[in-house]
């Protein structure tokens, strides 16, 4: 009789442990490009959430599911709305992508943490957060350096995304181009014609979609033109530098830890797109913090611990979460 009593308060014991963890512990939905021109993004923020988990005590660590949407938007909504009520949080790559599913998860109250740098995604919104600067203070930031250089006139070339619409909103309040070409629609691969038009130049700003600018660098080599190259954060990739040549050029990306950087190529023996490893290491290493209560949160004060609790960076040289404007968002400082 005594063994049999033992056996049935063991179980109700675990039984009561297992709900208690399923109540307590927290789901995350991880939408980003792990395929296709933008996949570098995408696998760089996975590998930095997978190494802030594998430091993170198992019973604390939050179940993360990981989906490819191949940087489309239209996928971007189908595997939000397959996630919608099955995580607590999703956190997405890209402006375009967030911009598709942010107004869907402010309906629905999910939280939505993004690595997108238009502040109209998260603007007047209570449930969407940015956590990368605006593209209007990267492009500030590109604009002054090219004004200090003296690299002056100038043409500017940038894509029709949301991303590079607002870098360049921040750049042209700074400076004024000679030429400006901010209608490349970011599918387009033949930069022949524009390159004609770029022929005088001998100092361009670019900012285009991921896997066009090293295409358009090797279109103006083909062309002859010796321009000096500035750019944006989709400079920060080896196969761009594959397509054509970037060497000598200057774009903005966030400052990071040198030990962060050393770990990272250790491990995987590059350090492309090191600015999305680094952020959704921190992010994910943050989210720990918020988690760690007693009880589950509801999504109104998830966000709240989110934004209340002081961000402390292990691979962001600095960040902090920051209110203007109508928004909330990860505040990072930059380096070129």
């Amino acid at each position: 009789v005594y063994c049999v009593r033992a056996v049935f308060f063991s179980f109700l014991f675990l039984a009561a442990r297992v709900e208690a963890e399923e109540k307590t512990s927290y789901s995350i939905g991880f939408i980003g490009a792990l395929s296709g021109p933008a996949a570098l993004y995408g696998t760089a923020a996975k590998r930095g959430v997978e190494m802030a988990l594998e430091e993170t005590p198992r019973d604390k660590q939050p179940v993360f599911i990981f989906e490819d949407d191949g940087f489309d938007p239209q996928r971007t909504v189908s595997i939000y709305q397959l996630l919608r009520t099955k995580v607590d949080l999703i956190i997405s790559l890209g402006s375009s992508p967030t911009a598709a599913i942010a107004p869907l998860a402010e309906r629905d109250r999910v939280p939505l943490l993004s690595w997108a740098s238009d502040p109209e995604v998260s603007k007047n919104r209570l449930y969407i957060l940015r956590i990368y600067p605006r593209g209007e203070d990267e492009g500030i930031f590109m604009a002054k350096l090219i004004r200090d250089q003296g690299k002056t006139p100038l043409s500017v070339v940038t894509a029709a995304d949301n991303y590079s619409t607002s870098v360049l909103r921040g750049f042209t309040s700074i400076l004024s181009p000679a030429l400006l070409i901010d209608s490349i629609s970011p599918a387009e691969r033949d930069f022949r014609s524009l390159t004609l038009r770029l022929r005088p130049s001998r100092t361009i700003f670019l900012c285009l979609a991921a896997g066009q600018v090293g295409v358009f660098a090797s279109s103006l080599s083909r062309a002859g033109i010796e321009a000096r190259l500035y750019g944006c954060e989709t400079f920060n990739s080896k196969a761009e530098a594959a397509q054509g040549p970037l060497t000598g050029s200057l774009f903005a990306t966030v400052d990071i830890v040198d030990t962060f950087r050393a770990e990272y190529l250790r491990r995987f023996g590059e350090d492309q797109v090191l600015s999305g490893a680094a952020i959704y290491y921190d992010v994910t290493k943050h989210l720990v913090k918020v988690f760690h209560t007693e009880g589950k949160l509801t999504k109104e004060a998830l966000l709240g611990r989110i934004k209340k609790i002081p961000f402390e960076g292990k691979a962001l040289r600095s960040a902090r979460f920051h209110a203007k404007d109508g928004e909330v968002y990860l505040d990072v400082s930059l380096i070129a």
